[in-house]
Parts: C-alpha cells; sequence; structure tokens
C-alpha cells in the first residue's frame, strides 16, 4: 500500500499519444440470493449478479470525421439493451460482447481507411518549399 499523503505523479505529457477511441461500457444486474452451498473457509457468498441490461459509449477523437462514422456504422449515442426473462443466463453477457466484436471491426476497417490530406493556405504556405525541391537528389547520412 502506499504511504499516506502520498501522491502519484505523471510528467512529460508530450510524450502521450491520443487514442482515436474511448468507449465507456456499464452493466446493470438485479440480485438473486444464494443458497451457501458454494461457500469456503474464506468467502461466503449471499447473492448473483444476474446481467439483465447493459449501456455502451463510443467517443471518438474530434478529429475524425462523422462522415466515416457513419459509413462504418459507429453510433456516436449511448447503445443500450435491455434483456428479458426470455433470454438464459449470460446471454445478456454474450450479446454484449458480440456487440463489442461488431464495433471494433467496425473501428479496425475505419483506422485502414486513408483520408485525403487537405491542404489549407496556410499549410501550402509552409510546405511550398518542399514540394518545389526535387526529393530524388536528397542524399541522407547514416
Amino acid at each position: 500500500m502506499p504511504q499516506p499523503n502520498t501522491f502519484m505523479k505523471f510528467e512529460n505529457y508530450e510524450r502521450t499519444q491520443k487514442h482515436p477511441f474511448a468507449l465507456y461500457a456499464d452493466f446493470e444486474s438485479f440480485l438473486v440470493k444464494q443458497n451457501n452451498s458454494n461457500n469456503t473457509r474464506n468467502t461466503c457468498i449471499i447473492h448473483d449478479h444476474d446481467l439483465m441490461s447493459y449501456c455502451y459509449y463510443i467517443k471518438p477523437s474530434e478529429d475524425i470525421p462523422i462522415e466515416l462514422l457513419n459509413k462504418y456504422n459507429i453510433s456516436t449515442k449511448p447503445v443500450m439493451f435491455r434483456g428479458d426473462s426470455s433470454l438464459g443466463k449470460g446471454n445478456v453477457a454474450k450479446r454484449f460482447m458480440d456487440d463489442i466484436v461488431k464495433v471494433a471491426k467496425n473501428i479496425e476497417k475505419l483506422l485502414q481507411t486513408n483520408v485525403p490530406l487537405t491542404m489549407t493556405m496556410e499549410n501550402n504556405k509552409t510546405q511550398k518549399y518542399c514540394r518545389s525541391r526535387d526529393m530524388s537528389v536528397l542524399q541522407i547520412k547514416m
């Protein structure tokens, strides 16, 4: 355990990398009273958590165009699923995993998409020198 009144500090923020997506998820469950047959010497199981619903939210970074999110069917609104008694035990978790795997595959396809660079007037001014040079004559020392 850390010593009392000690703090964790992070430095070198310039070395961090921004992730293009963040996923936030939450489950809701109801408690089912358990008989005490599964108890061991160190644990006492009182309730089981039976999943009944979940919600997840995908937060893309600001530099990902909304057109690409729509093209690859990546929702930017919360996605909610509510199970019912017709689903067997464990099927809410299975459905959640199926949904997340599908979203991950769509995100992978999106990240493999090449988007053409749009040059602004400011970029044009700063990059003009590079475009006017013949790159084949540059020699790189190693």
